[in-house]
C-alpha cells in the first residue's frame, strides 16, 4: 500500500480507497498506532499546532491567532514537526509512508 510522496503542506493527495484488505488495514492500524506514538513524542504546542492544521484543517492565520504565535513561528513549528515525525517513522520502518 505504498503511497505517493506528498508536496508541501496538501495531504489531500493521498489516495485512500473505501475498503481495505485485511493486510492493508492492519498495516494502517500499526502506522497510525507508531504516528500517535510519535505526537506523544513532541511538546504540547507542537501537537496543538500540528492537531490544528492536518486535522481539523485550521489554517495558519487561525493558528496563529489562536496560540498567539506569528504564522512565521506556525509555519516553522509545522515544519519541524514534521520532520520529527518523518525520522520516527522511518526509524520505525515506515520509509514507504514518508
Amino acid at each position: 500500500m505504498k503511497q505517493p510522496e506528498l508536496n508541501g503542506d496538501d495531504i489531500s493527495e493521498l489516495d485512500i480507497p473505501d475498503t481495505f484488505s485485511l493486510e492493508d488495514q492492519a498495516e494502517l492500524n500499526e502506522i497510525m498506532r507508531c504516528l500517535d506514538e510519535g505526537l506523544n513524542t513532541l511538546s504540547e504546542k507542537s501537537r496543538e499546532i500540528f492537531a490544528r492544521f492536518y486535522f481539523f484543517g485550521e489554517r495558519t492565520p487561525e493558528i496563529a491567532r489562536i496560540t498567539g504565535l506569528s504564522e512565521g513561528a506556525v509555519r516553522s513549528t509545522l515544519s519541524k514537526t514534521r520532520s520529527k515525525l518523518k525520522e520516527f517513522l522511518m526509524k520505525r520502518g515506515f520509509d514507504n509512508y514518508v
